[in-house]
């Protein structure tokens, strides 16, 4: 402070204490406005706090005066200091709520700009990643075709090969078959014919034929020569089976043939008999009796008191009855049976059962014939190698076998679509026929298992799937 007289009042001898004033640097623009502003009531106060200096004044009243300006100056300072202080405060707050506010505004602003970028960024790479995916899948899946393409060919071809080289050497097979087949039916049917013959010329030479001829009843070899002849003619399995048993009930006095199913015989048809259903027979062979006896050894039986008949063939005494099994392939698949239960009196057996053997010899091995003849036609004859050449030949096949399993099952046919559980009922049949059909139709025809089941469909059950139930 500078000590001095005021110039306001010149004649009272006071000290006044001037302010010193506030010097601000010219780069503190701010900082010289706040001043103002804030040392303003500075000013004020300096202005009011003026006291006299008395003459005769001590130093140390001047001294206890300027203390107590002093003292007061600075309990105001403080005063407006804190009030400074909150209002900075609270402005400084404020400023940096503001500005945090500002920040945060900014910070979305480049987050929305750095996502939006990101995410074109984003679906410009996933674009190329797609589409450089997709390309090196098509490629892959290209080579890829190329490749099973390629095995598949090759594969084909091999078995291809394979297959008509199995069908060559079975097609051969079967023509050697037939040829010895053809073979020993042509020496039978002219063994046959010589001893026709011989008897023919026999019975002209006799003037006088003896009485008891006619009641030994002799093979008459005119109806038996027919009889071959018509069963060589025949192509089809029912027709020879047909002709066997016109020749035998027309030999004997009944006759009735049963198919061979497992362990079992059923029925197929009968001639001669009264009141007998054939298809109503199912017997087994333990209960069969002679017939039995001959599916057993495969060789020709006659009835005896310890072999008799079944009980639905009883004979009356002194009566014979004659089981001839009928094979193909060395396996017997149905029985003959023929006996003299309507004749108006006993006869000489030897006669006609020799009849009825010949006949059967001669039914069984134009069966052989037909099946060997009609498998090398679904064998696929000489035009087989094409895709469709393959196909047809599977079908035909799958047609042979089944149209045997409907021959000879036909009771159990009936009742099985009756009952509508043929799969369960001809279960060993069918079962049988298709692991023949799968070893001779090879696996390259995608189709094999479908021709099967098209013709179990078509053949077994009538075209009704319904009909063949569940296994």
């Amino acid at each position: 402070m500078v000590l001095g007289t005021h110039p306001a009042e010149p004649y009272l001898r006071r000290i006044w204490v001037a302010p010193r004033p506030t010097i601000v640097p010219q780069r503190f623009g701010p900082v010289k406005l706040l001043s103002r502003l804030y040392l303003r009531p500075f000013l004020a106060l300096t202005q009011a706090a003026r006291f006299p200096i008395m003459p005769g004044m001590f130093p140390d009243e001047i001294q206890q005066a300027l203390e107590t300006l002093q003292s007061g100056l600075r309990d105001a300072v403080g005063r407006h200091l804190q009030t400074l202080t909150r209002e900075h405060e609270t402005a400084l707050a404020q400023a940096k709520e503001e500005a945090a506010a500002e920040a945060l505004v900014d910070l979305a602003s480049q987050l929305d700009a750095v996502r939006a970028e990101c995410a074109q960024q984003l679906d410009t790479e996933l674009a190329a990643a797609r589409t450089d995916a997709e390309r090196r899948l098509a490629s892959e899946t290209t080579r890829v075709r190329v490749e099973a393409e390629n095995a598949a060919a090759e594969r084909a071809e091999s078995e291809r090969e394979t297959l008509e080289q199995a069908l060559a050497a079975e097609r051969q097979r079967a023509e050697e078959r037939v040829r010895e087949i053809q073979e020993r039916l042509t020496r039978e049917l002219e063994a046959e014919r010589a001893r026709a013959e011989s008897a023919e010329a026999a019975r002209v030479a006799l003037a006088e034929p003896r009485p008891e001829r006619e009641s030994t009843r002799a093979i008459e070899t005119g109806p038996l020569l027919a009889a071959v002849q018509a069963i060589g003619g025949e192509r089809t399995l029912t027709g020879i089976f047909e002709r066997l048993l016109e020749y035998a009930a027309a030999s004997a006095c009944r006759a009735v043939i049963l198919m061979v199913s497992g362990d079992r015989l059923q029925g197929w048809r009968a001639a001669g008999f009264d009141r007998l259903d054939a298809s109503s027979i199912d017997l087994s062979l333990n209960d069969a009796g002679v017939l039995g006896d001959a599916v057993r050894t495969a060789t020709v039986r006659a009835t005896s008191e310890a072999v008799p008949p079944p009980a639905m063939l009883a004979l009356m005494p002194g009566r014979t009855g004659f089981a001839a099994p009928l094979l193909v392939g060395g396996h017997v698949v149905a029985l003959l049976y023929a006996d003299e239960q309507g004749a108006s009196e006993p006869t000489s057996s030897a006669a006609w059962t020799e009849a009825i053997e010949i006949i059967a010899r001669h039914a069984s091995s134009a069966l052989a014939l037909v099946t060997a003849t009609r498998t090398l036609q679904a064998s696929g004859g000489p035009a087989a190698g094409s895709a469709e050449a393959d196909d047809q030949s599977a079908r035909r096949y799958a047609r042979l076998l089944v149209s045997e399993i409907k021959l000879y099952n036909e009771s159990a046919v009936r009742v099985g679509r009756e009952k509508r559980d043929l799969l369960a009922r001809l279960a060993p049949e069918i079962d049988r026929a298709r692991r023949l059909y799968e070893e001779r139709v090879p696996p390259a025809i995608g189709a094999r298992g479908l021709y099967f089941q098209q013709e179990l469909v078509q053949t077994l059950a009538d075209g009704d799937p319904a009909l063949l139930g569940q296994t």
